[in-house]
């Protein structure tokens, strides 16, 4: 039997040993899980958002298990800020192979109370943001042979909030954010096309229902979560550490300008 080629295996494909990998919002609610698959698989993870403490947190935690990680502060919001993080992974990584573009910010109120400064504001916190680092990280990311974008969006990039879902609780799906992050999807097959020829892939995510800590106090938003899935329940964090790993290791080295739903079957209906 011929032996194998390195990197033929399943377990070759995912593996990610010795690639650098910057999150941001890496120390988030999925922001977290994306981090810990990237680490999991063997990358030295670079943990950014504006709270440094809870990077440092969950950095010490990945090393307390044989993982490698940094922790660095971003403001997402600023080209100054994004400059100097990305300053901050060449004069200490040396490299940079995975860019997850998680973090969002904005000013998200209801649509009657929304203002054009709103808007704005949202808008470059969820889309011009991931434009602002990945412009950044490019000279990096050109310098590696497996380098990949991946945006994290959101279903309702793809389709508009039910108001049943929200009426009678104190959520609400703010106006601006499924708009700014349908255009994050329009930018992954643009930034796929451009940036193709150099091999540099771009894909996105877009997670359902993963709700946050506080929100699984109110059953009755639950519920109804859970109903309007097709598979009758909402997502754990967990549960998008496959996906985010599949997108940035050679198991998906033909795939770009993609957008990988993991939604639990909302979007289907």
């Amino acid at each position: 039997m011929a032996r194998r080629k390195r990197r033929d295996t399943i377990a070759d494909l995912f593996d990610l040993e010795g690639r650098v990998a910057l999150v941001t919002g890496g120390a988030g609610h999925l922001g977290a899980q994306i981090s810990e698959a990237l680490a999991e698989a063997g990358s030295t993870v670079v943990i950014a958002s504006r709270n440094l403490a809870n990077c440092r947190k969950l950095a010490k935690e990945f090393e307390s298990w044989g993982g490698k990680a940094l922790a660095l502060k971003l403001d997402i919001t600023s080209d100054a800020s994004a400059k100097k993080c990305v300053a901050q992974v060449r004069k200490r990584c040396k490299r940079l192979d995975v860019l997850v573009n998680n973090a969002l910010a904005g000013s998200f109120k209801p649509a009657a109370r929304t203002t054009s400064k709103d808007m704005n504001a949202t808008l470059d916190g969820c889309l011009t943001s991931a434009h602002r680092l990945t412009r950044e990280a490019l000279p990096l990311l050109r310098k590696s042979d497996a380098a990949s974008v991946i945006n994290v969006s959101t279903m309702y990039a793809l389709v508009a909030p039910d108001p049943e879902t929200y009426k009678g609780t104190r959520f609400l799906s703010p106006l601006g954010y499924g708009e700014a992050k349908a255009g994050m999807l329009q930018l992954t097959r643009r930034l796929a096309a451009d940036l193709g020829e150099e091999g540099i892939r771009v894909n996105a995510i877009s997670p359902g229902p993963f709700p946050h800590p506080h929100t699984t106090k109110s059953k009755l938003f639950m519920r109804r979560l859970a109903r309007r899935c097709v598979l009758g329940r909402y997502g754990q964090p967990v549960e998008i550490k496959g996906a985010a790993l599949f997108l940035a290791s050679g198991a998906s080295s033909f795939v770009t300008g993609h957008n990988l739903v993991v939604d639990g079957g909302w979007t289907t209906r």
